[in-house]
This record gives C-alpha cells, sequence and structure tokens, in this order.
C-alpha cells in the first residue's frame, strides 16, 4: 500500500501488529521516572507529554513521567502544579505554598526562595492517600515576597488551585465460599474423658480451600483446640462438643461453618449397641454372648456374669455358657461389664433368652 503523495511503503501486516502499553505504576519519589526512561532504552516510547525538570530533579533533564491533572496510584491521588514567575527590578524573592483541606485546616507544603532574578520556574505535587485524606475540594495557595532595589518589600498572592477528591469507589464483591456437607465429629456418640475425637472438615465449594478449626465445650473456645483431634479433659465434663469450622480462599469470601453437638461429655464406658445371645437355649449346647459395641474402641475389657431365672450361675465364667439339664426350663440372662483405664465401668444386660429346652 502506498500513502497519496508519498513514496513511502506502508506494511500492513505493521499496522495490524497489536500494540503493547506498559503501565509503570508507584509511589511519589519512588523511581518510577527512572525505570520509564530505562524501558525507553529498551525500544518503548515514552509519553508525549513529559513533566518539566524540577528543583528536585538533580540531573536537570526533567522527568519521564507523562503530565497528568490527577493521577491515582493505589488509593493515593498526585496533584502536580507548576509555578511559573516573571520578576522585575527585584532583589531577591521568597515563595511559600500551602494546601487548604475542606475541614478549613491549612497545611504547609514548604518555602523555596531565591536571589535577583528575572524568573522563577518551579514544578511540585501533592499526594493525598484515601481514606486518610478525606473527600472534598482542596485548595493550593501560594504567597509570593519580593524584595525591590531600594529594599522595600511586596506580597503577592498568587491565584489558587482548586481541585476535588472524591471518595475511592467500593471494592468489587467477592464471591463466597459454599458448604456443601457439613462437618463433623467422628468417635463415641458421647465424648469421654481422655479419648480422643476426630473431625472431619466437610466439603466447600470451591474445593481447593485452606480450613481452620476450634474446638469448643459449652459453646466455648477452648484453648489450644485448633486441630482435627481432639482429647476431651475433666474440664469439660457434662458439656457439649461442637468445632467451628472456617474455610478460605485468595480472592473468596471466607465461609464458616459449625458441626452438630455431641452428646456431654462423660467419664463413663459406653455401649452402643447391646450384648445379645449367639445359640440355641437347649440342653446340651452352648450359649455364647457377643459383647456389642462398646466406646472407647478397643481399649474395653469384659467381665460376664450369668444368671438363670434371676439366680447367680456360681461356675459360669467367660462368654460361654454350658446349658446343663440342671437348668431346664430356666430363663438365661448374661450381664456384661466393660471397663477402660481412667473410666467408670458399665454394666449392660442382654435380653432374656427362651426357656432353656430339653
Amino acid at each position: 500500500m502506498v500513502r497519496h503523495g508519498s513514496t513511502r511503503r506502508v506494511d500492513r501486516a505493521a499496522v495490524s501488529r497489536p500494540r503493547t502499553c506498559v503501565l509503570v505504576l508507584g509511589m511519589h519519589r519512588s523511581g518510577t521516572s527512572a525505570l520509564t526512561r530505562i524501558l525507553s532504552f529498551a525500544g518503548a516510547t515514552l509519553p508525549k507529554s513529559l513533566m518539566s525538570p524540577s528543583p528536585a530533579n538533580a540531573t536537570g533533564t526533567g522527568y519521564f513521567d507523562p503530565v497528568p491533572s490527577f493521577t491515582m496510584v493505589d488509593g493515593c491521588i498526585n496533584v502536580p502544579f507548576t509555578v511559573h514567575l516573571f520578576l522585575t527590578n527585584n532583589n531577591g524573592w521568597s515563595l511559600e505554598t500551602r494546601v487548604l483541606y475542606p475541614n478549613g485546616t491549612l497545611f504547609d507544603l514548604g518555602l523555596a526562595s531565591g536571589p535577583a532574578t528575572d524568573q522563577v520556574h518551579g514544578q511540585d505535587q501533592m499526594a493525598f492517600c484515601h481514606p486518610k485524606e478525606p473527600p472534598g475540594v482542596y485548595t493550593i495557595q501560594g504567597t509570593l515576597n519580593t524584595v525591590d532595589l531600594d529594599a522595600s518589600q511586596h506580597t503577592v498572592s498568587l491565584p489558587p488551585i482548586t481541585f476535588q477528591v472524591n471518595s475511592p469507589p467500593p471494592p468489587p464483591a467477592l464471591p463466597a465460599i459454599v458448604n456443601t456437607q457439613l462437618p463433623q465429629i467422628s468417635g463415641a456418640i458421647a465424648p469421654q474423658v481422655g479419648y480422643p475425637m476426630s473431625l472431619s472438615t466437610g466439603s466447600w465449594t470451591p474445593s481447593n480451600v485452606g480450613v481452620s478449626a476450634q474446638w469448643l465445650a459449652g459453646g466455648q473456645p477452648i484453648p489450644g483446640a485448633f486441630y482435627g483431634e481432639y482429647k476431651p479433659t475433666l474440664a469439660d465434663l457434662g458439656k457439649t462438643l461442637t468445632v467451628r469450622v472456617t474455610a478460605w480462599l485468595p480472592g473468596y469470601v471466607p465461609a464458616t461453618e459449625t458441626t452438630l453437638p455431641t452428646l456431654p461429655v462423660s467419664k463413663q464406658v459406653q455401649n452402643n449397641l447391646r450384648p445379645w445371645f449367639k445359640g440355641t437355649a437347649k440342653v446340651g449346647e452352648r450359649l455364647k454372648v457377643k459383647p456389642g459395641v462398646w466406646r472407647p474402641l478397643f481399649v474395653v475389657k469384659f467381665k460376664y456374669r450369668w444368671y438363670a431365672d434371676g439366680h447367680r450361675i456360681r461356675d459360669a465364667r467367660g462368654d460361654r455358657l454350658q446349658l446343663t439339664p440342671a437348668l431346664k426350663g430356666t430363663k438365661i440372662v448374661c450381664r456384661v461389664t466393660g471397663s477402660a483405664p481412667g473410666l467408670t465401668p458399665l454394666e449392660v444386660r442382654t435380653a432374656t433368652s427362651a426357656k432353656v429346652k430339653k
């Protein structure tokens, strides 16, 4: 393609090639200008309108930052302003600048001064950071003091510069973490002092959340109980246990769920399934008692006492009973006592058998 009136050929592919914008962000006096210049050496095109030199610019070559009216960086508004005055027949000058806050407070920005000159040119900027600086109208004020050749002094108020600081927009709403299956405590139906209870943290969406846990006794946090397992102590006796589980993930609103409460913490062995007989109630047969399910698991030890029509069978031992002719016509019961270290024993009886047949 050839442009009208020119012999320079334009590369269509170059024209359609996407362009990249490099945005340099940083706080005031953090080196953004120097970094921008380095990027220009690497091939990036500098902004068309650059900030002019100022007393703070030691090299005198100016800045490589664009000249904005206002710039927002990390919640801070930078307000650049320029003082450019022509003075004649003077023997020195000084310039005071200050900012008037919306509430009427004056803040001194500093004092600049110099010898006899016919020109004063300066550039500066102010930074206002939310939420420290309240929204409203701010005014930059300046006062120029000069000394004439005859030593007379003059003071001139410069035209004010006003700007508006608005409240920052609210942050975007974050998505919420959703619980899809409640956390739960596993272990004994009624917790026992000294025996561990474990926590299942449940299911959450998204699935890659992190979770933290806090065990509670009687609704009050248990100091130091932040993990997936907890052994009730005597201080927990008679109280229900729950666990408060919080799921978190960067970029999401955390979610908290609490397990259903357990039964009160006990100091007694528990039976969750009553003992029962295995065998036939018939003379010559043997009845065997199955102990059922006890808590704590794998810890409880058993003792057996056998009864016929309510009378203790003195020579019966263990979990088996030989049915002799003397037991014909009686009904058999076995009382099973479970015991575990540190806990109060518990006695549970079987159901009564049918009458022993011949």
